[in-house]
């Protein structure tokens, strides 16, 4: 269910309050909802408008099974729910998260939860920004050079650009 449509609706109806779904759920979801969510009702808050094309684009990039408005749109058959597919999409695969940065060696310390490459682009978020990069850069932990990250929470460091700040999130385009 995806309601990032209907946020100026919502407020209308005096609705103050939302729950996003979290349980067996990664933290890359639960923070690009939350960042989805909080810009649309910080812009219907302050009279503005908010770009709900933009904001959908970034929840269909995170892993999902397809977005519907449920019964809130008063239709019960066609958009109640969604029958086309029961498979996960994504657009964008969650590599994991900035553990350190140093701001001198432009070095970032990254712990991996999914592979990958030297030349993948990520795309790095934090709460308030985010940058995109290549990856020209991987070192394990003994200092030795890399092709390739693995998964399974093991600990590296890339050179990047920007600082990330801690806990931003590192994602890339998904293997089709």
């Amino acid at each position: 269910m995806c309601l990032i449509d209907y946020i100026e609706e919502l407020k209308d109806a005096w609705i103050i309050s939302f729950k996003v779904e979290w349980r067996s759920k990664t933290i890359n979801y639960l923070a690009w909802v939350w960042r989805g969510y909080k810009k649309a009702v910080e812009a219907v808050e302050k009279w503005e408008k908010y770009d709900a094309v933009e904001l959908s684009k970034e929840l269909f990039a995170i892993s999902n099974r397809g977005y519907i408005p449920g019964f809130v749109v008063g239709d019960l058959w066609d958009k109640s729910i969604y029958f086309e597919k029961n498979a996960e999409l994504k657009e964008e695969e969650f590599i994991w998260i900035v553990r350190w940065y140093d701001e001198e060696s432009k070095m970032a310390e990254i712990e991996v939860k999914n592979r990958f490459d030297l030349g993948d682009q990520l795309r790095v978020i934090s709460p308030d920004s985010q940058f995109n990069m290549t990856v020209d850069t991987i070192v394990d932990p003994k200092g030795e050079l890399k092709e390739a990250a693995h998964g399974g929470s093991f600990k590296v460091f890339l050179n990047m650009p920007n600082n990330p700040w801690e806990w931003a999130l590192l994602r890339k385009k998904a293997n089709s």
